[in-house]
């Protein structure tokens, strides 16, 4: 169990192991945040910077560090993905970067390393693709 501060000021007891992906934060936020994906059917806007929360996680080794299109780190649980494959055309702004898709069941998110990268990555991490 970790506690996180909403961005509502809400304190939250999350089970570590619900937690499938720590994001930065969204251009226009006002201040660090962190983005919570997996134990609500939201994501979840926290009060902390994404690597401050990853290193307060008990699955931190099972947490694998990739980067978004915006060049911002982003973890996710290595063995909560679900599928992992080239971009579709159109499915990411042109020229954006994106050489991954990675799905977390519902969730999923483009990222800037190859399809061979990734799961290199995600394999080291526990995931079993």
């Amino acid at each position: 169990m970790v506690d996180i501060t909403a961005l509502d000021g809400s304190l939250l007891h999350v089970c570590d192991e619900a937690i499938t992906m720590v994001t930065g934060g969204e251009p226009g936020d006002d201040a660090p945040r962190a983005y919570v994906t997996g134990p609500a059917p939201a994501r979840i806007p926290v009060r902390e910077g994404p690597a401050r929360l990853v290193a307060r996680l008990r699955t931190t080794k099972l947490l694998a560090p990739l980067t978004r299109l915006d060049g911002t780190p982003l973890w996710i649980a290595a063995g909560a993905v679900t599928l992992l494959r080239q971009p579709v055309a159109g499915e990411s702004p042109p020229g954006a970067g994106a050489r991954a898709m990675i799905c977390l069941g519902p969730a999923y998110e483009a990222v800037r390393e190859t399809v061979e990268q990734a799961h290199d990555i995600i394999t080291r991490h526990g995931g079993r693709l």
